[in-house]
C-alpha cells in the first residue's frame, strides 16, 4: 500500500480546530497515520495525522498537546516557526534541546490572549482593584 504524503513536515505552524470545536495555534510535532499506535487495528496509510504542540501558560510544562489531528482539521499554515514553545521531541519527552528553524512572523489572530486578557480584568474586578 503507497502512503499518502504528509503536507505538514514537523515544526511547522498551523491553525487548527481539534475535536471539541476549539481552535489553536500550534507546531507539529509528530507525524503519524490513522491507526498506528494500535495493535488491534490494522494501520491506514492513506490517513496521515499529526501530534500539535500548544503553549498553554495553565500547564507545568508550558504547553499542551494534541494528538491525532487530521489535515481536514487545520485552518491554514504559518510554515516553519521558531517559537520557543516549538520543542523536539527528545524536548517534549525529556531532552532540553529546541526545535531550529528559520524566523517568520505570526499572521494568525491568538485567541488565547484575548481570552487571558479577559479573565485578567474579571480576577481584577473581583478583587478590587479595577471599579467598572
Amino acid at each position: 500500500m503507497k502512503k499518502a504524503k504528509h503536507k505538514y513536515p514537523v515544526g511547522t505552524e498551523v491553525k487548527f480546530k481539534y475535536f471539541d470545536g476549539s481552535i489553536h495555534v500550534g507546531v507539529v510535532i509528530k507525524q503519524t497515520y490513522q491507526g498506528d499506535s494500535w495493535d488491534h487495528l490494522e494501520t491506514d496509510y492513506k490517513q496521515p495525522l499529526y501530534t500539535m504542540q500548544v503553549p498553554d501558560r495553565h500547564d507545568s510544562r508550558g504547553f499542551m498537546l494534541y494528538p491525532s489531528v487530521g489535515p481536514h482539521r487545520i485552518i491554514e499554515s504559518n510554515g516553519i516557526t521558531n517559537k520557543e514553545y516549538a520543542f523536539t521531541k527528545k524536548n517534549v519527552f525529556g531532552g532540553s534541546t529546541r526545535k531550529k528553524s528559520k524566523a517568520i512572523t505570526n499572521k494568525f489572530n491568538d485567541t488565547t490572549s484575548e481570552l487571558d486578557d479577559a479573565i485578567s480584568r474579571q480576577q481584577d474586578f473581583i478583587n478590587g482593584k479595577n471599579k467598572r
